[in-house]
Parts: structure tokens; C-alpha cells; sequence
């Protein structure tokens, strides 16, 4: 014990000096890191990364939290995919129904259009490259626009995905049979690439210049981002104008920066308004002219806590369509068109012309949540060569099947309204509303189209039109805004039933309801 005591005195002395001691090298330690400090703020070139192993090893990662470097300007990546699980009522015939009872393949088909699946419906990666502040390069792919086969929702009843007529023949010719495209895998071109152009900005007050591949500004719908949709698909008008096109065009923007806006632009403008030439992007002209557009936009009213608001437009699109000159005049008794163009097989057609008009509304106080839309549009253009046929049966039972070779320029129109209700936007989301709910936005839309196409018995170069009309209930399901939805859609499609066109000779055309009500389940992630 007597030991013990006399240890303590001398563990505590050295303690203390151990305590001492590091103190003074704590002290040392610091004014040396104060030294290097001060020599670093000294030295211009302190920029310079720590040496040392382990950051040399740092500087060569890849992978996860690694930094991400391009040689100029500043690279943004963003993508989207959607996921559909979709189902079609099943309808062995076509519009135009079994033309030759008992006859092989002497009915229109439906049987390519009435299968459920799932799809992968966009698979987009976009690349935005700063350079400075005044220059943005824009590239966009979508790999799952090399799809071939699947039907165009809503609708589930147009032949082939660029063509919107349905005069396709029951003897299957191969450019617009449907169902030779899904038993084939073939049918529409490559459209992987989607968008690729230049956009000049800043350096005009108030303007931005952009040239390249991209959508012509043409309608609402169209050029919305679709990652953005208030449906799971666009209406018939907004797939007409989610079409890219080769040219330029010049934005401007005033008032509160964007709420008064124009757009004018010069395109390419190859193949028609129709659709039934293909796509306009990734592919040469087809002919001298190009085609000019303006658009106008205006929000007299906008985010206003009582009225809300409110988004007027309107444009046009037009230009010479053709290459070959004017139609030659039809063949007195010949019961086929006149004889073909030379060169391209386009006969000129003057005055191609597309209109849009939209508006939209999304009321303020005890409204809130609420919104509606819509858009018209008028199209008239001259259809490809033999992109539409004639499906017709006389009183003898005979058929009389065969192409419009050399059709005339035609015009049809179409509308689309629709509104939904957003929760989480809503006076209910303050009032105590289940949170299960809260992510819910209710949706309704009413379209129609004349999208059904046939030649005319009587005079081939004439291609009569009927309606197609849709009406779309569904909601959408918000996880993390448009970043991570689910979307539900049903569709009631009703063709033009019985709409018969009879000729002196005799000769009737008409077209029947398909059953082919659908629906859609769109899962989405987009960053």
C-alpha cells in the first residue's frame, strides 16, 4: 500500500508533463499549418489539387458520387421511360367489314390490331451541352421508336404508324397492311434519332435562335414535353404534330418574360400534313420549296391567386408539297387513275396548309385543382401515292380493290377538349384530405377525327372521309411529381357506323363500329 501511495505522485507528474508536452506539439503543430496557410493564400497557384496517392486514385474514379467531365461547357443528361401494359377489345373486322363472304382474305382485317401487350413506349436520353451562356447543343434518342408493330392508341384502328387513313385493301397491299407489319416485325422507318440542333440564346434581347432537327412549334399538344401529358397518350391532333422537322426558327418572349410569345420558322416540310409520306425528320427533301410557320401565344392571365390562368394560340403551317408539276387530267372511261408522275411520283401541290387553335384555363380560388384544354386543327395536303385504296363491293357481291394512284389534294379537321381535377392542387389539400389521396388527379378528354380514308368509287382521284370519335376517362397517380407517375386510361372508340357513299353505277362504300375499346396502364420515370 505504502508502495502504491508514493506511484501516484509520479504517474501524475508524468501525466503531466506527457500533457505538457503535447500541448507544445499541438501549439507547433498549429502555427505550422498557420504558416502553410498563409503560404497558400500567397501562392496564385493553391488551386492546385493536394498531392498525395490517394488523390492521384481519386482523380482516376469512375462510377457512383464520381464527377462528371466533358472538355468545354457543362453536360445535363435527362431521360424518360414509359411502360405500358395496354388491352384492346377484340374485333376480327375492320372498318370496312367482310367485303366477300366466304372468299380468302376477302375481309379487312383487325385481327394485327386487337392484341394486348405490354410495350415499352419511350426510352428517350437527351443530352444538353452548355457552352457558354449563349449556346446550347441539344441531342435526343429514343431507341423505342424503332418499334414496328404495335397499334396507335388511342384510337387501335389506323393501318399503319405513319399512315392515318384507313382505306387499306383486304388483298394486303404491303404499304399499308397492318397486318403483314405485325407478322413481319416490319413497317415504319428509323426514327431514332429525335432531336439534334443548336440554340443560339441571350445575345438578342428577347430572342433565341434554334436550328437543327426539332418540332416545329405547330399546336398545344404536340410539342409538349411528354413527360408532361395530362394522358397516358396524345389525342389524334397531338400525335399529328409530335413529328420532328430540318430547319430554323426564331422564339421570342416578352411581358413577365414568357407570357407573350411568337415563333416563326422555316422547314424542310418532306413527305405531307397527312402522315401518309412518313416522318419529316431523318430524311432528305422531296422537294424545292420549304415550308414557313407562325406561332402566337399569349396569357392574359397567369398564376393569379383568385382568377387563375388562362393561354390563347393559334398558328399555321404551309408551303408547296410535290415535286413533279401539275395532275394530269383523268383518263375519259379509264376505269383506273392516269398514268403516274415521273421522278419522285409527287405531283405539285399548291397551298399545303395546317392550322391550329387551342386554349387553355386553370381557375384560381376556391376552384383551384381545376383545369381544360383544347385545340383544333384543319389539314389539307395531297395524300402519298397509293397510301389509301378503294374497299367497295357491288350489288353483284363482286369486289373492287385497287389504290389511289394519283390522288387530289383533301382536307379534314378535328377537335379535342378535356379538363381534370388535381388534388394535391386543390382548397381539400388543406383540409385535412387522407394522404393516400392527395397524389390523385382525375382526368376526362373528347376528341374526334376524320382519320378514315378511302377512295371514292366513282372518281378515284377523290378520297371520301368519315369521323372517329373518342371519349377518355382515366386518372394519374403522382409519386414524385412527372418524375415518377402512373397513369390509367380507358377509351370509348366509335367509327362512323353505316356511312355508305352509293354512285349511279351502283356502287357502295361504307364502313362499320369496330369493337376495339381500350385501355392503357403507363408506368413513367423521368429525370
Amino acid at each position: 500500500m505504502q508502495k502504491f501511495m508514493w506511484t501516484l505522485p509520479v504517474l501524475a507528474a508524468l501525466v503531466l508533463s506527457s500533457a505538457v508536452r503535447a500541448e507544445e506539439d499541438v501549439k507547433a503543430e498549429l502555427a505550422k499549418l498557420r504558416d502553410e496557410v498563409k503560404q497558400l493564400k500567397a501562392d496564385k497557384s493553391a488551386s492546385r489539387p493536394i498531392e498525395g496517392r490517394a488523390t492521384a486514385v481519386t482523380d482516376q474514379k469512375y462510377g457512383p458520387d464520381a464527377a462528371v467531365k466533358t472538355k468545354a461547357g457543362r453536360l445535363t443528361l435527362s431521360g424518360l421511360v414509359q411502360v405500358w401494359y395496354y388491352g384492346i377489345q377484340n374485333d376480327k373486322l375492320g372498318v370496312f367489314g367482310d367485303l366477300t363472304p366466304g372468299a380468302n382474305r376477302g375481309g379487312d382485317t383487325n385481327e394485327g390490331k386487337d392484341n394486348d401487350g405490354f410495350r415499352v413506349r419511350r426510352a428517350e436520353l437527351k443530352f444538353t451541352m452548355d457552352i457558354n451562356e449563349n449556346i446550347t447543343a441539344v441531342v435526343k434518342i429514343d431507341p423505342a421508336r424503332e418499334a414496328t408493330s404495335y397499334p396507335n392508341l388511342p384510337t387501335a384502328t389506323r393501318i399503319s404508324a405513319p399512315t392515318l387513313g384507313l382505306g387499306a385493301a383486304p388483298t394486303g397491299f404491303s404499304s399499308s397492311n397492318f397486318a403483314q407489319d405485325v407478322a413481319g416485325g416490319s413497317g415504319t422507318t428509323n426514327r431514332l434519332l429525335q432531336d439534334a440542333y443548336i440554340l443560339y440564346h441571350s445575345f438578342v434581347p428577347h430572342h433565341e435562335f434554334q436550328i437543327g432537327q426539332f418540332k416545329p412549334q405547330f399546336g398545344e399538344e404536340g410539342i409538349r414535353d411528354s413527360a408532361q401529358l395530362d394522358f397516358a397518350e396524345r389525342s389524334i391532333l397531338g400525335q399529328l404534330g409530335d413529328k420532328r422537322d430540318l430547319g430554323v426558327a426564331v422564339r421570342g418572349y416578352w411581358w413577365d418574360t414568357d407570357r407573350f410569345q411568337y415563333w416563326f420558322g422555316a422547314f424542310d416540310g418532306a413527305g405531307n400534313y397527312l402522315g401518309t409520306s412518313g416522318d419529316f425528320q431523318n430524311r432528305a427533301d422531296d422537294n424545292d420549296q420549304k415550308d414557313l410557320l407562325y406561332r402566337l401565344l399569349v396569357r392574359p392571365l397567369w398564376k393569379q391567386e383568385t382568377w387563375g390562368s388562362l393561354e390563347i394560340g393559334g398558328g399555321s403551317e404551309f408551303g408547296f408539297h410535290g415535286e413533279s408539276g401539275s395532275y394530269r387530267a383523268l383518263t375519259t372511261g379509264a376505269a383506273s387513275d392516269p398514268a403516274q408522275v415521273d421522278g419522285l411520283q409527287r405531283a405539285h401541290t399548291d397551298a399545303a396548309v395546317r392550322h391550329a387553335a387551342w386554349a387553355y384555363y386553370a381557375p384560381g380560388s376556391y376552384l383551384k385543382g381545376f383545369w381544360l384544354r383544347g385545340e383544333w386543327q384543319y389539314i389539307r395536303d395531297t395524300n402519298a401515292q397509293n397510301a389509301v385504296n378503294m374497299n367497295s363491293s357491288t350489288s353483284a357481291g363482286a369486289a373492287v380493290t385497287f389504290q389511289q394512284h394519283s390522288p387530289a389534294p383533301m382536307h379534314v379537321w378535328g377537335i379535342y377538349g378535356s379538363l381534370g381535377y388535381k388534388l394535391s392542387d386543390s382548397i381539400w389539400n388543406d383540409c385535412g384530405m387522407p394522404g393516400w389521396l392527395r397524389p390523385f388527379e382525375f382526368v376526362a378528354r373528347y376528341e374526334q377525327f376524320q382519320n378514315i380514308w378511302f377512295m371514292d368509287p366513282a372518281y378515284s382521284r377523290r378520297t371520301n372521309v368519315a369521323n372517329t370519335k373518342i371519349v377518355t376517362t382515366g386518372f394519374n397517380y403522382y409519386i414524385k411529381g412527372h418524375n415518377a407517375k402512373v397513369q390509367f386510361n380507358y377509351n370509348w372508340v366509335n367509327e362512323s357506323d353505316n356511312h355508305a357513299f352509293t354512285t349511279a353505277a351502283g356502287v357502295v362504300s361504307q364502313t362499320r363500329e369496330v369493337r376495339n375499346d381500350n385501355f392503357i396502364l403507363n408506368f413513367q420515370v423521368a429525370w
